[in-house]
């Protein structure tokens, strides 16, 4: 044997390790590439679960007459749907959930389009803008620069929910779910900000006068 030459023995223990080691990769290749396509499937399937039942941003959640406690006659404006949580906030007061404990954090809604940055409206046709995770004394400061331009509410109230308890929670009957437009809405804004705390009757007009959606409402229905 040459010197420097690998003994026979040797270099198929090596070739057997780095088959070895190309097995392992490709299984966890395959693994991931499953991982990666389970994911997928179930973000498709919340956003049709969620377009089903006519849940989307800047859409109303009304509290049915059975709930109670903190929910009772409640009108919680979406801010954020994502595939693990759903987020909103609550138009008719109460207190927040736990982000507002620790933070008081507070969002801030408006009719100042040119004012909504990157983040668009909260509705199809504009109308009603959100400046959401401010400090109290952002949304102070904030409310002050838009003092006479136009009608503004800070609210602390948010809630959150895992999509798939939110998904059961409107099949069932907990919620409807409700659409508004920019006329209703600037509406409330105006209310809001001559009484700093909007209308009582709130839930009442959300029952009544606003259209839930067609969607939720055929799902009711079957």
């Amino acid at each position: 044997r040459a010197w420097g030459e690998e003994a026979p023995v040797r270099r198929s223990q090596r070739l057997e390790r780095q088959q070895r080691q190309a097995q392992r990769r490709e299984r966890l290749r395959r693994r991931l590439e499953e991982l990666c396509t389970a994911a997928r499937r179930r973000v498709q399937e919340a956003h049709v679960a969620m377009a089903k039942l006519g849940l989307q941003r800047g859409s109303l959640l009304v509290a049915s007459p059975q709930q109670d406690g903190l929910f009772a006659q409640a009108v919680v404006l979406l801010l954020r749907l994502e595939v693990a949580q759903v987020c909103g906030v609550i138009l008719t007061g109460g207190p927040g959930g736990p982000e507002d404990a620790a933070s008081g954090s507070s969002t801030l809604l408006h009719a100042l389009g040119d004012l909504s940055g990157n983040s668009g409206g909260l509705l199809p046709v504009g109308g009603l803008y959100a400046e959401e995770r401010l400090t109290r004394s952002a949304a102070a400061h904030m409310l002050k620069h838009l003092d006479g331009m136009g009608d503004t509410a800070a609210i602390q109230g948010h809630c959150v929910w895992p999509t798939a308890e939110l998904l059961a929670e409107v099949e069932s009957g907990q919620w409807s779910v409700a659409t508004w437009g920019a006329d209703e809405a600037q509406r409330w804004l105006r209310e809001y900000a001559a009484t700093e705390t909007g209308t009582s009757d709130l839930w009442q007009r959300a029952c009544n006068q606003w259209p839930p959606c067609k969607r939720c409402s055929a799902s009711a229905v079957s």
